[in-house]
């Protein structure tokens, strides 16, 4: 019994230990496509386009672009620079406040003053995004701000009839600004923006779960990971099966440490603890629902956190996202060198791909797949279902890891004690 849990552990480490490195290559892919402000600007362009439906949907991308770009809003040191590719410029996170106040300023000022801080691209749409601007901002006000504003105008006119067109446009300009016409449905504005942040929230899991499973099938190949052939191995290898027992809780502790930074939702939990800990909140953040980045929110509301807190807390959320990509850039070094405690070598000594100058031979490539001739074999299989297997995803391999080494334990302690008991008969009949 005991051999069959230790196999099972062994399984589970290697699983655990690969999961891992698809979970920390799947950050950093996250991060070198800017997976976060993508999603964030094309939720910010479904919120212009469901605010004015007639609005051109390029016009909505550029003026979301043009928020997110902004050196004031973006989180991104690389904002101003020209050079760089401009998905990388994205902010990753905004507030509602931020997102409305952005939008004010450029459907009024000039083009020329906005773009001054932008870099060349961003200032080349600058033109659509303002036109963009003006209409969503139209669309903000409440009917009846626009009646108010329409009679005071109206009454100004009267007052002053000759007056100019620059007066005029003067006028309009103090009456938005006196009537807070953009600012009249602030709080249908939030709930709209929170909608939409959950959506991004969405979007960007799914994202990253399909690049995990896509890395788990490329990790699976390349390593030529064949799940049968490792049970084998660690059901007939009893040295390898006990350096990966021994192996297991170093295991444990860095997948722990490791998933309490890195776990998609969690950076959530880490913020709301930030500000318990600061003392901006008294209740407890294990009992919140931190799914998602709106769920949070809800639960800092619903306990009475004011404006201030909320902004502390979405402070929290881009500090802790940060924390997290830069911890990615470390964790590959600590997880592999657990496997130099082994004799387990995942990447074959004998690569079975073999070129002829830049390109593979055709029939290696198949042998490399696992194909026999023109057929799958068990090589195919076992690494097809290595790759199935990973797609669970490293928390699925740790829990596991956990429940077996408790399983362990307990079956060690039982035959410990059958032994004992043993022992003592045996002592009892010499006795005799």
């Amino acid at each position: 019994m005991l051999k069959q849990v230790d196999t099972l552990i062994g399984f589970a480490v290697v699983m655990s230990v690969v999961s891992m490195l698809i979970m920390v290559a799947t950050q950093a892919i996250s991060s070198v496509l800017a997976l976060r402000g993508k999603n964030l600007r094309d939720g910010l362009q479904a919120l212009f386009l469901r605010l004015v439906p007639t609005l051109e949907p390029s016009k909505a991308r550029d003026l979301a672009e043009s928020i997110l770009k902004r050196p004031a809003i973006s989180d991104s040191s690389l904002s101003i620079k020209g050079w760089m590719p401009e998905s990388w410029k994205l902010a990753t996170a905004i507030r509602p406040e931020e997102c409305l106040a952005a939008l004010r300023r450029i459907a009024e000022k000039d083009v020329d003053i906005l773009g001054r801080a932008l870099s060349s691209d961003a200032r080349n749409s600058l033109p659509d995004a303002q036109a963009a601007a003006k209409q969503v901002v139209d669309a903000l006000q409440s009917p009846e701000a626009k009646k108010a504003a329409k009679e005071a105008k109206e009454a100004i006119k009267n007052i002053a009839p000759d007056a100019k067109v620059e007066v005029e446009q003067k006028i309009d300009a103090l009456i938005t600004q006196a009537a807070g016409t953009v600012y009249g449905q602030a709080q249908a504005w939030t709930t709209q923006f929170n909608s939409v942040q959950d959506r991004v929230d969405q979007w960007f899991t799914m994202h990253a779960r399909q690049i995990t499973v896509i890395m788990a099938f490329v990790v699976a190949f390349a390593l030529q990971l064949n799940a049968f052939d490792l049970f084998s191995r660690l059901a007939n290898d009893a040295d390898l099966r006990n350096q990966l027992v021994n192996l297991s809780p170093s295991v444990q502790k860095r997948v722990d440490d490791a998933l309490n930074v890195k776990f998609p939702g969690t950076v959530y939990l880490a913020a709301l603890q930030q500000l318990k800990n600061d003392g901006k909140i008294t209740a407890d953040p294990n009992t919140a629902d931190v799914t998602t980045n709106a769920t949070a929110r809800k639960w800092l509301t619903d306990h009475s956190a004011d404006p201030q807190v909320l902004a502390d807390y979405d402070t929290a959320v881009q500090e802790k996202s940060s924390e997290r990509t830069e911890a990615a850039k470390d964790e590959f070094n600590e997880m592999v060198g657990l496997y130099n405690q082994t004799s387990l070598r995942l990447i074959p000594q004998r690569y079975p791909l073999t070129f002829d100058g830049s390109f593979p031979f055709v029939h290696n490539v198949r042998k490399f797949l696992g194909f026999t001739g023109w057929l799958p074999g068990i090589q195919f299989f076992g690494m097809l279902g290595a790759a199935m297997l990973l797609t669970l995803g490293a928390p699925f391999w740790f829990n596991l890891l956990k429940g077996l080494a408790s399983l362990r334990s307990a079956v060690s302690e039982n035959i410990d004690k059958e032994n004992e008991k043993e022992a003592r008969n045996i002592t009892a009949a010499r006795t005799v």
